[in-house]
């Protein structure tokens, strides 16, 4: 049996390939394929720990052109915190290190006293 179905795809406004993309500017409404994706948009996760449903995309030139409302605010507040959270996590790890090692010192000290 044959069937005729047509299709509606979003494709990819900068290479207008035949695969179906998914991503989408919030502003503007282009849509890029995955390699696009990296180089002409910018994705705001919309949680600190993690990412997925809810995850804010825009175009690189609407970023520029538009002034933030407020959930892009929302979303660049997310981003602070994820830089404040990594920072956090390197400076602990720096201390951890610097412990870490005064410990080992103070036990060879203590062995070689001995």
């Amino acid at each position: 049996m044959k069937k005729k179905v047509t299709k509606e795809l979003d494709v990819c406004d900068w290479c207008n390939t035949d695969e179906p993309v998914y991503n989408k500017c919030s502003i503007c409404g282009k849509h890029a394929c995955y390699d696009h994706k990296k180089e002409y948009m910018t994705e705001f996760p919309h949680a600190v720990c993690f990412s997925g449903t809810g995850d804010g995309t825009y175009c690189n030139e609407c970023l520029l052109k538009h002034p933030p409302d407020e959930l892009r605010l929302a979303y660049l507040e997310i981003q602070r915190l994820r830089e404040e959270q990594k920072q956090y996590y390197k400076d602990f790890e720096r201390r951890s290190k610097l412990a870490e090692e005064r410990v080992k010192e103070l036990l060879a000290a203590r062995r070689e006293s001995k």
